[in-house]
């Protein structure tokens, strides 16, 4: 296996790991390297970035809601309301 097809798996793996399907992972690599691809590339995870983003609000907000149950809990246990 040459360099570059083992930094080609490594990119294959990482994306697949992010989220990125396979259709996305092909469009990633056959970009290319000129500026125009790398831009492209860019904007992919750019995109991937916001969407992950989105989720983490999306499950803080749920741990919020957890944590005020808890300390709701918390307070009518000690007696204090």
């Amino acid at each position: 296996m040459t360099d570059q097809e083992l930094e080609n798996l490594g990119m294959v793996c990482t994306l697949t790991s992010l989220g990125f399907t396979g259709e996305e992972v092909r469009t990633y690599l056959e970009a290319g390297e000129d500026a125009e691809g790398r831009e492209r590339q860019i904007r992919m995870l750019k995109c991937r970035r916001g969407k992950l983003l989105k989720n983490i609000h999306g499950e803080q907000k749920l741990l919020d809601q957890i944590d005020f149950i808890i300390r709701e809990k918390k307070k009518e246990a000690d007696g204090i309301f």
